[in-house]
């Protein structure tokens, strides 16, 4: 949050994912390839891992920040249905971007 804070009135393109921690933790510890970290589930949609959405969306909304997010996380989706998961990013999503 200190690297966005810093420079938000820069910001002109939001790159969305997030992940889980105890899954990278264990993916340095093991070595695992970028593959297998992503097939072991590394990576999921944002406000379901590690990272702060609430603070990221509310220091961007503040700014005035008025541009896109694209929202993106690799899953297989016989682990991590889809539509469960896109349901998922609604909520942080929503509140943000309600006027």
């Amino acid at each position: 949050m200190t690297l966005l804070n810093k420079h938000v009135k820069r910001v002109v393109h939001v790159h969305c994912k997030d992940v889980r921690a105890q899954v990278i933790a264990q993916a340095r510890n093991d070595s695992w390839s970028f593959l297998n970290g992503v097939i072991n589930g590394t990576f999921t949609v944002p406000g379901d891992g590690a990272l702060d959405y609430d603070a990221v969306l509310s220091t961007l909304k503040n700014a005035g920040y008025e541009g896109w997010l694209v929202v993106e996380a690799e899953q297989d989706p016989a682990v991590a249905p889809s539509y469960e998961y896109a349901k998922r990013v609604t909520t942080p999503f929503a509140a943000w971007l309600t006027v």
